[in-house]
């Protein structure tokens, strides 16, 4: 354990040098004096204790007493949880951009035929109760964080971070704009806004995202023909032939959005669904329970 420890450590040294995470956590007013928690290990730490699925103060804690062989009180880690910290994290998602993206190589592969990949994410970390009124979390007896970026497959370095409280919504944090002409998007359903695929396409770039189990874009054409006595899906609604179909791949075009009071819509889209049947893998986390077999794109 503590090999793989010491291992870590380097390669964390490395990315991240010290000397720059504790000179930015001077210039945020973090640290106002030498205190007895450094704010290298201190950093990783609470990255890595926070953005856990079970993450906690406590974790964070432990990760410290791990990196340092120094014990250290709960209550200390708690006086870093302040606004302080929240600029800190901003700061050092700055920095690596910089630091990272100085280096631009060509996609290769399947990829190379876009100038970039752009990917965007989210994730929350759990902070103490006391930060509650600033950073409200997703229940009412707890707070936390939301770290949003959009990283460039291309610099391998993100091109966009923001910190909220974690109850901001991540399609908030995703503006389009040039930047993702001759480029590839990739999000998840948090960031699914079909106006915003609209914005994307007419900006000269490209999407894959999920989408939603009940989505139901209206079926214009049909990509690619099955043998047989199979349903017709054009001009249907998806939702309303989906139960009733056993092909393995959907592949479409589908009107999205007709709904909507928005001047990008309606608009659109290639969608595509892939059958799941017993699939023991499928953790799809939607409130809106599906009464069809299918992941859709």
């Amino acid at each position: 354990m503590d090999r793989w420890l010491h291992i870590l450590g380097q390669e964390l040294r490395y990315l991240l040098p010290p000397r720059s995470v504790r000179e930015h956590a001077r210039a945020t007013d973090l640290v106002e004096r030498d205190r007895f928690i450094d704010a290298f290990p201190f950093f990783w730490s609470f990255t890595f204790g926070t953005t856990q699925s079970n993450g906690s103060l406590a974790a964070v804690q432990d990760l410290y007493k791990a990196f340092t062989n120094d014990s250290v009180a709960y209550s200390s880690i708690q006086q870093w949880v302040t606004a302080e910290l929240t600029e800190l994290l901003g700061d050092i998602c700055g920095y690596i951009s910089v630091e990272l993206g100085q280096t631009e190589s060509a996609l290769e592969g399947r990829f190379e035929r876009f100038r970039d990949v752009f990917i965007s994410d989210g994730t929350i970390c759990t902070l103490s109760a006391e930060s509650f009124e600033e950073f409200p979390g997703l229940g009412d007896d707890h707070a936390g964080a939301k770290l949003h970026v959009i990283e460039s497959l291309a610099s391998r370095a993100p091109v966009f971070s923001s910190i909220t409280d974690a109850r901001t919504q991540e399609t908030t944090q995703l503006q389009i704009g040039d930047w993702v002409e001759d480029s590839l998007v990739l999000f998840d359903l948090g960031y699914l806004d079909y106006a915003r695929l609209a914005r994307i396409d007419r900006n000269g770039g490209w999407f894959v995202s999920r989408l939603n189990v009940d989505a139901n874009p209206e079926i214009i054409d049909e990509l690619r023909t099955w043998c047989g006595d199979t349903i017709d899906l054009e001009g249907s609604h998806l939702q309303e032939v989906l139960p009733d179909l056993y092909r393995q791949i959907i592949d479409s075009t589908g009107t999205v959005g007709a709904d909507q009071d928005d001047p990008h819509l309606p608009y659109d889209v290639r969608v595509v669904g892939v059958r799941h049947e017993n699939d023991e893998d499928d953790h799809r986390t939607e409130e809106v329970e599906a009464d069809h077999d299918y992941h859709l794109v």
